[in-house]
C-alpha cells in the first residue's frame, strides 16, 4: 500500500490492513473456519502489529523456516529437497475463531516439563478462553509407547512434517530417512497417548517452538498440539528477528533453548 508522504509514519496503512482483515474474517464465506494462520518474517514488525490488532496471536516462531531463492529450476524428486538458500526465522501467528473453542477438548495432557508448561502458559496469557482448561501432567514411560502418525512432504522449503505419536524405532528411521532435509516438524497432540512422544522428541533432541491451539482433529473433537522441531544440517540461531514485546518471551524462550 502506498501513502502520501503526510499520512507516512502515522499508522494509517495499519489501521486500513486491520480493518480490512477483520472485515474479511466477518464475511459469510468465513462462517465455518475454524482458524486463520499467517506466516511474518521475523524482521518485519509492521507485520506482527497488524497481525496482533487483528486479534491474531503468535503461537509459535520458527528459525530457518521461509527459504527464499529462485526455484524455477527445481524439480521434485523423491526424497531430495530442495537446498537451502536464503533462510530467515517465521514468526507463526493464529486467528481463532469461535467454532474452533467450541470444538476444543478442555483437558490437556503435557510431560511433565518446564520447558513444555512455559509454551502452554504463553498461550493461555494470551487466550481467555483457554482458563477453564483441566492441566494434567505426566512422567512419560519407558515403554513402546503408542503409534499413529502422518508424514507430509514441503519439497521447495525442504521441510518434512510429522503429525501424531512416533515410536522410538519409527522416529529413528525417520531422522535417518529425512536427513538431508532442513527442518523436521513434529506436532504431537497434548494427550495421554502423545507424553511419551514428548519425552522422546526431546531425547532425541527436538527444540520446542510453540503450542498450537486446536490443530489436532481427533473423532471430531480438537486437541491442542505442541510443536518441536529437529535440525538434520545443523542448529540453525534466531538471527533478524524483530520482535514486538509481547512475542519476546517466546522468542527469549526458543533463544535458551539453541544456546544450551
Amino acid at each position: 500500500m502506498i501513502t502520501k508522504k503526510k499520512f507516512q509514519g502515522l499508522g494509517v496503512t495499519t489501521k486500513i490492513a486491520v480493518g480490512g482483515l477483520i472485515t474479511i474474517t466477518k464475511m459469510p464465506q468465513f462462517k465455518d473456519v475454524l482458524r486463520l494462520d499467517s506466516e511474518v518474517r521475523g524482521s518485519q514488525i509492521k507485520i506482527q502489529v497488524v497481525a496482533q490488532n487483528a486479534g491474531a496471536v503468535p503461537y509459535s516462531i520458527i528459525p530457518a523456516y521461509i527459504n527464499f531463492g529462485d526455484k524455477r529450476e527445481f524439480e521434485v524428486d523423491d526424497n531430495c529437497p530442495c537446498p537451502p538458500q536464503h533462510e530467515e526465522t517465521a514468526i507463526i501467528f493464529s486467528m481463532i475463531f469461535r467454532n474452533l473453542w467450541k470444538k476444543r477438548d478442555k483437558n490437556v495432557v503435557l510431560l511433565d516439563n518446564e520447558v513444555l508448561v512455559f509454551f502452554y502458559k504463553y498461550m493461555k496469557s494470551k487466550c481467555k478462553r483457554m482458563k477453564d482448561d483441566t492441566l494434567y501432567f505426566e512422567k512419560g514411560k519407558n515403554n513402546k509407547g503408542y503409534e499413529l502418525y502422518g508424514v507430509s512432504k514441503d519439497y521447495y522449503n525442504a521441510i518434512v512434517k510429522l503429525y501424531g505419536y512416533i515410536k522410538e524405532k519409527s522416529i529413528n528411521n525417520l531422522l535417518k530417512v529425512y536427513k538431508n532435509w532442513r527442518i523436521i516438524l513434529w506436532k504431537i497432540p497434548t494427550t495421554h497417548n502423545g507424553v511419551q512422544s514428548m519425552k522422546l522428541a526431546l531425547e532425541k533432541g527436538f527444540k520446542v517452538l510453540g503450542y498450537d491451539i486446536g490443530f489436532n482433529n481427533i473423532n471430531w473433537t480438537l486437541f491442542d498440539s505442541i510443536i518441536l522441531a529437529y535440525y538434520p544440517l545443523g542448529h540453525h540461531n534466531l538471527l533478524d528477528v524483530n520482535c514486538l514485546d509481547s512475542i519476546k518471551p517466546l522468542y527469549n524462550r526458543i533463544k535458551e533453548q539453541f544456546k544450551s
